[in-house]
């Protein structure tokens, strides 16, 4: 557990724009950790018409860099601003990329549908 209070200390010092496209590729790979099991298990099947060049783009570039403005570095910059502790900083960083995702309970009603 102590290494992972490491490297979210680590963020602390870095600047935003590093902060920035550190955590979006971490956020990425940790999403994919998850996505590729359940693209196996038959979730990925939807219809998007959109082309594949710009799904992917908008999927792996422009997303990723989105939520974490919104989710996560503007609430850090916010709890900085107030001058705040560096575990609500971290707080207020999680809890709102939390409350985002959808409940476990519909994705658990979708593998149950297939």
């Amino acid at each position: 557990m102590t290494w992972i209070r490491a490297h979210f200390q680590r963020y602390r010092e870095r600047k935003p724009w590093d902060f920035c496209w550190r955590i979006s590729i971490e956020g990425l790979l940790v999403a994919l950790v998850f996505a590729i099991p359940l693209m196996f298990l038959g979730l990925s099947l939807r219809e998007i018409k959109v082309s594949f060049p710009i799904l992917l783009f908008s999927a792996v570039v422009v997303a990723p860099v989105l939520e974490t403005f919104i989710f996560q570095a503007f609430p850090v910059w916010i709890a900085r601003l107030c001058k705040a502790r560096f575990s609500v900083q971290v707080a207020a960083s999680v809890i709102p990329f939390f409350l985002r995702m959808p409940p476990l309970q519909a994705l658990g009603q979708e593998l149950q549908q297939d």
